[in-house]
């Protein structure tokens, strides 16, 4: 009867735990597109288009409000700089992936729960977003995003890479409770709205020597003066 009554108790006690995890809709719409910016140098945006053309991830965090100090983001952060993204923050916490579909500017998560939405780490609680997108031919992981931006990604030396601004505080749900998942991107605060995919292209190693020794010769120059 005590084995029975454990085991019991066990199935209520796994039941409870995957009914209380946070969780929320990680999609866009016609009205919160993701845009591109396909020349070099910034000019008009147009909406990504091209099922599984671009990737996405979102990452979380209960107490950070910026991504390495910056809370509001245009395109790239900066140029040669990947410590601006999340996946360089150790204040965010990474949750799930996404892909554009087939309606232009939008995308659908593809890292989904048995209840059709993705999960947040812990208890429902309230948390800022963030969500990073980038060109499907950088690969379609944040690891071979990370190894783009650090110029070892097999030769793929540009590419298209964004990041949102973050959102507002917004409290998880849970499927089938009176709290159901909320939608991050709205028109409106505390949610995501669009955002751009600005061109980047990650310098040659001859570009980044010569910046070396630029940089040298500056440096040498100005302790002659000195």
């Amino acid at each position: 009867m005590k084995n029975k009554i454990g085991i019991i108790a066990v199935v209520l006690t796994a039941s409870y735990s995957g009914f209380s995890q946070g969780e929320v809709e990680f999609q866009n719409s016609s009205q919160t597109k993701i845009s591109v910016n396909t020349q070099a140098a910034p000019t008009t945006f147009t909406a990504i288009s091209g099922a599984g053309s671009y990737y996405f991830a979102l990452f979380n965090s209960v107490a950070a409000t910026t991504v390495a100090g910056v809370g509001s983001v245009a395109e790239i952060p900066a140029p040669g700089a990947p410590g601006s993204y999340a996946f360089s923050d150790s204040n965010w916490t990474f949750d799930g992936y996404g892909v554009s579909a087939s309606k232009a500017g939008t995308f659908a998560a593809t890292t989904l729960d048995a209840a059709q939405f993705t999960q947040i780490p812990g208890e429902p609680q309230a948390s800022q977003f963030v969500v990073i997108g980038w060109s499907s031919n950088i690969g379609s992981t944040v690891a071979s995003l990370e190894s783009f931006f650090s110029g070892n990604d097999s030769g793929v030396s540009n590419g298209f890479v964004g990041e949102s601004v973050v959102s507002g505080s917004i409290t998880t749900g849970t499927a089938g409770s009176s709290s159901a998942p909320p939608a991050l991107f709205a028109t409106a605060s505390p949610y995501i709205q669009a955002f751009d995919l600005g061109y980047y292209q990650v310098p040659e190693p001859s570009s980044i020597a010569l910046g070396v020794m630029g940089a040298a010769s500056l440096l040498a120059l100005r302790r002659k003066k000195a």
